[in-house]
């Protein structure tokens, strides 16, 4: 829900919206070529993308070109959403129409066939009340962050202030950390869950109980958040951050967003969180990105994108993996084929940090 960017935005003193736009348009080729990616990794082979081209070409695009206009035109909350709802369709509709076309084109090449599993006759078909019932939540947190984003000016307006500043440091430069209570994807959300739920028919006690659950298993990642806000906040009003810019500009010179994404990249491997890496590096790359001429927006923006790279390879990402598909044992070996796909995305975006921020105007 664009949390990372919004934070992002917080700690640099950046506009979130513009944030959000650079972010989209840095990672636009990768999230057309990602499908690809996964097909061939799947089919362990290029020779699986045989048959599927064009849907797996058209996955991507309808993820990245509305996330593109959303970002543009209304903020962080919901372009991945808008993305991957658009992307879910076209990619349901273009497997159903090019299915006929393609059928037999790989029968040779069984290896690449994926049978589908056997159904039960006596299963009950899912009504269109019961699927939408299903999805209830989900289209509650559209429409909340949808009405409450900027698209609809007086209710973002009356949520934004409800807010609470709080003063942390008084020294020079100094400014209060913003605590905003109903303009927030988390508050909108557990909103959502809640009239989703209830009319679903679950009870309130339940959905409470199911809050506190989460509350307790999500206790750990709240206290490393806060800590890494915390050591951020003392690094940049010590005068750390400008230091460390400094040096590195120093060091690598104009060639500075090269490197850009893998401090980004770094931090989620090191925090095992996009936000949290957003919040420890956002502002060191904002800083070197005006030390050494470059625009702070474009590399604040690719801090984000190395941190979505440092995802696969994080422990903590890991660790949730192999719980998840029961592969005790395996970190090492999903570590070694993850570290490969973190390397070249990597460097995808180093190229496009270097190269293409005159060609989007920043």
């Amino acid at each position: 829900m664009g949390t990372p960017v919004i934070t992002l935005a917080k700690v640099t003193g950046l506009d979130s919206t513009q944030l959000t736009y650079a972010v989209a348009l840095q990672l636009l080729p990768l999230i057309v070529l990602l499908p690809f990616a996964l097909v061939m990794i799947t089919g362990k082979s290029v020779k699986s993308i045989k048959g599927v081209f064009l849907v797996t070409l058209i996955s991507g695009v309808s993820f990245a070109v509305p996330q593109l206009f959303i970002a543009k035109y209304l903020g962080p909350e919901l372009p991945a959403v808008v993305g991957s709802v658009c992307s879910m369709v076209s990619t349901i509709i273009a497997a159903r129409l090019l299915n006929n076309k393609s059928k037999g084109a790989n029968s040779k090449d069984s290896e690449y066939q994926i049978g589908a599993p056997k159904t039960n006759t006596q299963q009950k078909p899912i009504s269109f009340k019961e699927g939408l019932m299903a999805w209830m939540p989900f289209i509650l947190v559209f429409i909340f962050i949808l009405g409450s984003s900027t698209l609809i000016p007086p209710v973002n307006k009356a949520l934004s202030a409800i807010k609470t500043d709080v003063p942390i440091y008084t020294g020079e430069g100094a400014k209060p950390y913003t605590f905003s209570w109903l303009a927030t994807p988390g508050t909108l959300i557990i909103i959502a869950t809640y009239l989703g739920g209830l009319l679903q028919g679950v009870k309130f006690g339940e959905l409470t109980k199911l809050l506190l659950k989460t509350a307790r298993q999500m206790s750990k990642s709240a206290i490393t958040i806060v800590s890494i806000i915390a050591l951020a906040k003392i690094m940049g009003y010590s005068g750390m951050i400008g230091s460390i810019a400094t040096v590195l500009v120093m060091i690598t010179g104009s060639f500075y967003p090269l490197i850009a994404p893998i401090i980004g990249a770094l931090g989620t491997f090191v925090t095992g969180s996009d936000t949290s890496a957003n919040v420890l590096f956002g502002n060191l790359q904002a800083e070197a990105a005006k030390a050494c001429g470059a625009n702070p927006y474009w590399i604040a923006a690719i801090n984000t994108g190395g941190a979505t790279a440092g995802k696969m390879i994080s422990p903590q990402s890991i660790a949730i993996a192999v719980a998840a598909t029961n592969l005790p044992g395996k970190e090492g070996k999903i570590l070694a084929s993850a570290i490969k796909v973190c390397v070249v995305y990597v460097l995808i975006l180093g190229l496009i940090s270097y190269f293409c921020s005159p060609l989007f105007g920043f």
